[in-house]
């Protein structure tokens, strides 16, 4: 049996003592808008309960998308939530206990029809290989959920569920834990394993579209593809953790930003340079405690800079600071440098957006205390310095304008995996909830010791040992 659970408690307890003693406006707006969006993970907005998030057991790409509409990625990142907005005193004990429970029973039911899917009209309604379609949409005379014409069947998303119930399954238990496991495991990742394309073995495919087949692999670093491989590793003893490890492309590259003031950036590529491949798994996974893997890369480290190394070089392809000389957030649809294929980073990203969650998503990267962490300072600022930064119905908005004083709103849209990852991405930040849930899970520690022989790494700043891999808690 590990040791992790005191681990855990550990870091949770030195967490939560520097919170209670950082009363400052930062920490505060942290918990505001952290709790703002817990509320997608509930069910209805923070100022209007008819506007309602939940579908049939499962969550809306938003309140306002096709009616009978759901989706994986937000469904996945809001059941992560879902024990946060309780421990937030959001919703009961037993109102979330409800949610998960409807959840989690949809989601076997879905998983399960999905893996015994043999004909072509149930693939097209259902899935494949216990896989499932990124939307599906509610029909009413059979009473279940159908996949989207059109629509994928998705790896990734898929995995995202998958996590997503993980954490309320070891949250709430029962019943909950118990459907988990049966929706878990009725996926065949071997299916879904390539191991026969030359230069493609033992990556799993991205895609399975209805009539034509599987598309794309998982070749290039992501950290969607760490989830993705450790899920498996979980899931099926019949996937080799080491090698389906090792199969996807490690490229290392180096972006040296132009002066003024010039940086550089050595880590590994990620897959379309996209800066939500650098934290998405950061939401579930809490890789400073994963240590090196067996090859003695650190992927803490390489997302911290991969991230980092999109900051530099998002805010000097401008003429002027992104919010107020504090940081910046990310532009929607964008690529930088650190990228594979490799992008143009000379061409100028001309658009002026930027989205929130990105900026949430990169907190763990940056200094423990709330009044040290530029991203931190960075929400503050939106909070208290953006007019209606929080919409009519309570929840954030998703972009604003970077470049001009203010940071205007610049569109309103509501996107479920979004708001839920600010929800999740802070929390983890504030309290580390939610990675903790997925720490503690027996079957993840059996994957992830195969692959990272020093976990569990224990920290005591929040970030690893400096003496040991080089990192610094401070500001670069």
């Amino acid at each position: 049996m590990w040791v992790l659970a005191r681990f855990v408690a550990f870091v949770v307890v030195l967490t939560l003592a520097t919170v209670s003693t950082t009363r400052g406006s930062v920490l505060n707006d942290l918990v505001a808008l952290r709790n703002s969006a817990l509320h997608y993970a509930a069910g209805s907005a923070p100022n209007d309960p008819n506007v309602v998030t939940i579908r049939h057991g499962l969550y809306a790409q938003s309140p306002f998308s096709s009616a009978g509409e759901i989706d994986l990625a937000a469904s996945g990142f809001s059941l992560a939530a879902l024990p946060s907005a309780v421990e937030a005193g959001i919703i009961t004990h037993p109102q979330g206990r409800a949610i998960a429970l409807d959840a989690a029973t949809r989601i076997k039911e879905m998983v399960t029809k999905s893996a015994s899917a043999v004909s072509a009209a149930d693939i097209a309604a259902y899935g494949y290989r216990g896989m499932l379609f990124h939307f599906y949409t509610w029909n009413a005379l059979a009473n279940e959920f159908r996949g989207n014409p059109g629509t994928e069947v998705s790896s990734i998303d898929t995995t995202l569920l998958m996590y997503g119930l993980l954490v309320s399954a070891d949250y709430f238990q029962g019943n909950v834990l118990g459907d988990y496991m049966a929706a878990r495991n009725s996926i065949d990742w071997v299916q879904w394993l390539d191991q026969s394309t030359p230069g493609h073995e033992n990556q799993f495919r991205r895609a399975y579209r209805p009539g034509s087949g599987f598309e794309g692999w998982w070749d290039w670093y992501t950290q969607e593809v760490i989830l993705i491989n450790l899920m498996a590793s979980m899931s099926d003893p019949g996937i080799d953790g080491v090698t389906v490890w090792r199969a996807w492309t490690r490229d290392a590259v180096e972006y040296v930003s132009p002066d003024p003031s010039s940086k550089t950036f050595r880590c590994i590529a990620t897959y379309n340079g996209d800066p939500f491949t650098d934290f998405y798994g950061l939401a579930f996974i809490d890789f400073r405690t994963l240590g090196p893997d067996l090859d003695g890369r650190y992927w803490f480290q390489e997302g911290a800079t991969s991230y980092k190394g999109h900051v530099e070089f998002f805010g000097k392809q401008q003429d002027h600071p992104f919010l107020d000389n504090l940081t910046f957030a990310f532009f929607i649809d964008s690529t930088g440098p650190i990228a594979e294929p490799n992008s143009n980073p000379a061409m100028p990203e001309e658009r002026t957006d930027a989205t929130v969650y990105s900026v949430a998503g990169g907190l763990l990267y940056y200094a423990p205390s709330q009044n040290l962490n530029s991203l931190a300072q960075s929400l503050s600022l939106l909070v208290n310095g953006t007019p209606d930064f929080f919409d009519w119905h309570g929840w954030p908005v998703a972009t604003v304008v970077a470049t001009t004083p203010g940071h205007a709103v610049s569109n309103t849209s509501i996107v479920g995996q979004d708001i839920s990852l600010i929800g999740v991405a802070i929390d983890n930040y504030l309290t580390g909830r939610v990675q903790d849930r997925v720490s503690l899970d027996g079957d993840f520690q059996m994957a992830v010791s195969e692959i990272f022989p020093k976990f569990p790494v224990i920290f005591a700043d929040g970030f690893e040992n400096a003496s040991t891999i080089g990192w610094s808690s401070t500001e670069p």
